[in-house]
């Protein structure tokens, strides 16, 4: 399924060009009381950067005026990619998403591992002119054990099968790729759907079998 990816937005014309920039800006970390701001203010923290940040307390949907009008540095917004909301600020206003480093992105990782690393490739957004490095929460399609192996597997064949389909009719579908399979490994995959990837040749983490 698409994954949960956090974007953190910034005035494309600042001089803000890596999340430790952020430190002594006002910055929304999302919608009060969110996923979002949790996990934000979290990354913030493991950066060392959260005592430094002026959290605003605006609603995510005034982010975007927030931003243009010079009031916040940035914000942060964490749903599947592309955001409709922030295609469409990108169409009007200079904006940059801002890339973690690879020491950052492990850092990350380590404190939380259920978060996994994801890129936003090149032209997600308008004036994108290289892939953002961030990081995902990934979410899966689940089944009991009482789903019998033929179900599991034409389930996911289907899916596959139909996914570039899926794409057209809604970007989000274009960054669910097989590489990402790994990222679920906290849970064991279906036989059906193992019998699948392994057909497909997609790379299954042992203990995912």
């Amino acid at each position: 399924m698409p994954f949960v990816t956090v974007h953190l937005v910034v005035d494309g014309n600042s001089e803000i060009t890596d999340v430790t920039d952020l430190a002594g800006q006002t910055f929304i970390a999302g919608g009060t009381g969110t996923f979002c701001e949790r996990r934000v203010k979290t990354i913030f923290d493991v950066l060392g950067i959260a005592d430094g940040v002026d959290f605003a307390d605006v609603e995510l949907n005034n982010a975007p005026d927030a931003l243009r009008n010079g009031r916040v540095a940035g914000y942060a917004t964490c749903s599947a990619h592309p955001v409709p909301g922030l295609v469409e600020l990108a169409t009007t206003t200079d904006v940059r998403v801002l890339s973690f480093t690879d020491e950052q992105r492990d850092a990350l990782i380590q404190a939380d591992p259920l978060s996994g690393p994801i890129a936003i490739a090149v032209g997600t957004y308008g004036g994108q002119d290289e892939a953002v490095e961030t990081v995902g929460v990934p979410v899966g399609a689940y089944a009991t054990t009482d789903m019998d192996d033929e179900t599991a597997y034409l389930i996911v064949a289907n899916f596959w099968q139909q996914q570039a389909q899926l794409a057209q009719e809604n970007p989000w579908w274009a960054g669910v790729t097989p590489d990402l399979l790994a990222q679920l490994s906290n849970t064991p995959l279906h036989p059906g759907a193992l019998r699948y990837y392994d057909e497909a040749g997609v790379p299954v983490p042992d203990e995912m079998r």
